[in-house]
Parts: C-alpha cells; structure tokens; sequence
C-alpha cells in the first residue's frame, strides 16, 4: 500500500490503503523474513557437511547463517510491533475505545491453533520414534517459556522461543496500551526501546536476546504511535542507504562482532522496513506474487521448517524431503489458519457489538 499517512487522533495513522487491504509491502518482508531463518537454518544444521565441505565460498556463506536467521527473526518483531500497535489505533479511531476481550480473542485464534497442530505432529511422531524429541517438553513450549531459559526446550521447540516473546508482547502491551494516555504513548514506546538497548550492552549476559528483541517489537511500536518518526525513515531512505543497512545486517557480525549488530538492530530493523519504501524496484519485488504467497504462509513455514531442517542425526530414519515443508505449510494456512481467521473476526466482531449495544443502554438509561 502507499506510504501516504494521515493521522486520525492523537498519534493513530493509517495509510491510505489500510482500510481496503493489507500492508503488501509488509507481507513481502515476512517472506524476507522467513526465507532468511529457512536458509540460516539449513547452512548451519540440515547441509552443514556440504557446505563445509564445497570450498571456501560455501564455507564463508555457512559462517553467515547465524545473520540470516537472526535478522530474519529481528525484522518479525519489529513488523508485529507496528503492526498490532497500529491496529489497535485503528480500532480506537473508529469505536471510540480499545477492547482487550477482542484483541485477546483475535491473538488467541491466530496463534494457538497452528501451534497446537504442529506440538500434535511432534508428539506423534516422539511417539512412533521418528525423531530424537521428549514429548514432555511440548509443555514448556506450549508454556511460552523457552525464551526464559529456565525450561528445557531443544531442537524441535527451541524456535518457540521467538513464540514466547511475541505471547508476552501480546499479553502486556495491550494492557499497557489502555493505560497510557494516548499524547504519552510514543514517548513510552521510545523510552522503553531505548531502556532496553541500554540494558543488553550493559548486562553480560542475554538469554536469547529477549532485550534485543522486545527492543525491535518496541521500535515497531514507536513508527506506529510516531508516525513523522517513519516519515523520517522513509525520507532518508534509499538505494544506497538501504542497500548499505541489508549488508551491514548480514555481514556485520563477521566485521565487527555480532554484539554490535544486536545493539543497532532495533534501528536496523525498522530502517530496513521503512527505509526502502520509495524504491521503486524494491516495493515490486516484495509486492510480487510469490513474497505474497510465502509472507502469506509465512507464520506457518515458521512453526514447520524446525521440523524438516535439523541436522540429519536427530532423526531416527532418513531425514524427511525439505519440499514437504511449503506443503506442509501450505495445508496449515488453508486448514487450520484462515478458518480460525474468519472464526476470530466473527467473534471480535460480536464482542464489539455487545460493548456497542451496552454503551448505548447505558447512554439511553
């Protein structure tokens, strides 16, 4: 959609297409995205014997994996951050208020059900010995707990702790979001963004990077609530700029350290989404057909891929072809993601209602 804004209230923007459709260019990163953590995750685990055994280009390109899967993730955060932050002024702007039973009950549908098919299909497959996986630690990843590192959570599930990190977005920030004032709100974003990078340079140690990533998700949020600061992105954004960001997101972590990289991410991230928005080549490629499609699926490859590309030695048999991962992928989005959508939207929409028909009751009485 366009990047045109206008704002509504007290810092709710949408763009000039926000009420016909989605952001394509957005879906378009979550393809990026996603592809970034496939790749990452078959050069260091499912092929790392043939990439460390074809040459030295191969074997420098296995040594960035780390940065495609990692930036990969880091970009998810910040598209959630604006996203969901940006619905919910939406919803304020046209209802007058913001419901929590309604957001809840959205997350709740989008989420879960994907997630409870693919925790199932583990544990069958634990139980028929076809992968190395103890079924008891589908608890903890159905506990949203493998970002804390208090739980035990290995190969199969280790990817829920970016899961974690969003359902704990999920449940806080809207919260937090009724709350606060709407004049105050990009000013907490952006102390709360800056608080936590401060954070991870000064602590020794970060499980997981959770203040990197609540730091990109918070970053998100800011461009939403602030939308001159996007603006601004967009402004001195380009080809080269742009083009500069991607590369230093990708090799940086062998030119001065993966530190580093972490400590500028949140401001990479949302550069790299906001930055290129007037590149025109750019918004065809992310806008093509097939980023749609994968951005489309993209939650769903995400839940999957952990599945079809560990290393070969945690499988009890052959390891299963990587085609049957779009499939996979593909039967979820069908199946069990757009009904539960649509199931999600109609209860929202009542939820609404009912708080309309008692808002009017009440004005009436």
């Amino acid at each position: 959609m366009s990047s045109s804004t206008k704002t509504l209230t007290e810092g709710a923007v949408v763009t000039s297409a926000s009420e016909a459709g989605r952001d394509r260019s957005l879906d378009g990163f979550r393809a990026v995205a996603v592809l970034g953590v496939i790749a990452g995750h078959a050069l260091a685990y499912r092929y790392t014997d043939a990439v460390e055994s074809n040459g030295m280009l191969l074997h420098q390109i296995g040594r960035l994996a780390g940065s495609f899967a990692d930036t990969g993730v880091y970009i998810f955060f910040a598209i959630s951050g604006y996203i969901i932050t940006t619905l919910m002024l939406r919803e304020e702007a046209r209802e007058g208020r913001f419901s929590l039973a309604a957001f809840y009950v959205r997350r709740s549908l989008r989420i879960l059900p994907p997630f409870a098919a693919f925790l199932a299909a583990l544990a069958l497959l634990a139980a028929n010995r076809l992968i190395e996986f103890q079924p008891a630690q589908i608890i903890n990843a159905a506990a949203f707990s493998c970002n804390t590192g208090l739980t035990e959570c290995s190969w199969y599930i280790a990817h829920t702790w970016s899961l974690a990190v969003e359902e704990q977005y999920y449940l806080v920030w809207p919260l937090l979001f009724t709350l606060i004032a709407p004049p105050k709100r990009h000013q907490f974003a952006a102390v709360t963004t800056l608080l936590l990078i401060t954070a991870f340079v000064l602590l020794p140690w970060d499980w997981h990077s959770n203040t990197v990533s609540f730091a990109c998700i918070a970053a998100g949020a800011t461009c939403a609530l602030q939308p001159h600061w996007r603006e601004a992105l967009e402004r001195v954004g380009g080809v080269w700029s742009w083009s500069f960001a991607v590369l230093f997101a990708l090799l940086g972590p062998l030119l001065v350290g993966l530190r580093v990289v972490e400590a500028v991410m949140p401001a990479l991230a949302v550069f790299l989404l906001f930055g290129g928005r007037r590149i025109r080549l750019l918004r065809r490629v992310l806008e093509s057909a097939p980023l749609q499609l994968i951005g489309a699926m993209s939650y769903s490859l995400y839940l999957w891929q952990q599945l079809f590309l560990a290393a070969p030695t945690r499988y009890s048999m052959e390891p299963p072809p990587v085609w049957l991962l779009p499939i996979a992928a593909w039967l979820s989005l069908v199946v069990i993601e757009r009904p539960c959508i649509r199931l999600a939207h109609r209860l929202s929409r009542g939820i609404m209602q009912r708080r309309s028909a008692r808002h009017a009751l009440a004005s009436a009485g």
